[in-house]
């Protein structure tokens, strides 16, 4: 559709604009459409979808987090049954800790919060149990890191990097066997699947479980392995 045209003729379609923007997302036009945002949020300021796609272009593109996080935070004020947004809010909240100088501890909580919520308003969205779990391996709660990366593999058993994570948390609590499960497990998908994206973190993990269990020569082997990938 044109929505330039749609606009020519009624310059107070908020879909117009709101449509539009997304299209400029396409072409990668990103102030384009954060402009074609402001405009639908000015014909409707209830228009919770605008204000987190407008923040998803913040985040992703344009680099203004804070912008993101006030337009998340809104989103879920307007709509408090929006999971993607209370993940999206999360997963910025997550990736503000790398720059956080002391309370990473904090941004953790307060991102595991969100995911929390997301999680109770739609349990099917993958994505935010590998992020609260990787939230959870970070303030060591490596209990609930693996039955959020438990969860993860139920929604998509083939999925190596939900069993590489896993085995990390695993290794954490000394559960060896389970992590060399989890890392064989890995290498199998990847291997039915022709790809090599987790094998290398897969070897290094395993290799680092069958250390801890006496088997140095099996751990030097797969260790080996990953150096040469």
């Amino acid at each position: 559709a044109d929505y330039s045209k749609v606009i020519e003729i009624d310059s107070s379609d908020e879909y117009a604009y709101y449509y539009r923007a997304l299209s400029k997302d396409e072409i990668r036009d990103y102030e384009g459409s954060i402009d074609d945002l402001n405009k639908t949020i000015e014909l409707n300021p209830e228009n919770a979808e605008a204000f987190n796609v407008r923040g998803l272009t913040k985040y992703n593109y344009v680099d203004d987090w804070d912008g993101a996080v006030e337009d998340f935070k809104k989103a879920i004020e307007i709509d408090t049954d929006f999971a993607r947004a209370f993940f999206n809010l999360g997963d910025i909240i997550y990736d503000l800790a790398d720059n956080a100088e002391n309370d990473e501890r904090e941004h953790m909580e307060e991102a595991i919060g969100y995911f929390t919520k997301a999680l109770e308003l739609d349990s099917t969205i993958e994505e935010v149990y590998r992020y609260r779990g990787w939230a959870r391996n970070r303030i060591e709660d490596y209990q609930n890191a693996i039955i959020d990366f438990t969860e993860l593999i139920n929604l998509d058993e083939n999925n190596a990097e939900a069993h590489n994570d896993r085995a990390s948390a695993k290794i954490e609590l000394k559960d060896f066997e389970g992590a060399i499960q989890d890392t064989s497990k890995a290498l199998e998908i990847e291997k039915n699947e022709d790809s090599d994206e987790f094998s290398e973190e897969a070897y290094k993990l395993r290799g680092q479980a069958k250390k801890e269990l006496g088997d140095i020569k099996g751990s030097a082997e797969d260790i080996c392995t990953a150096n040469k990938m």
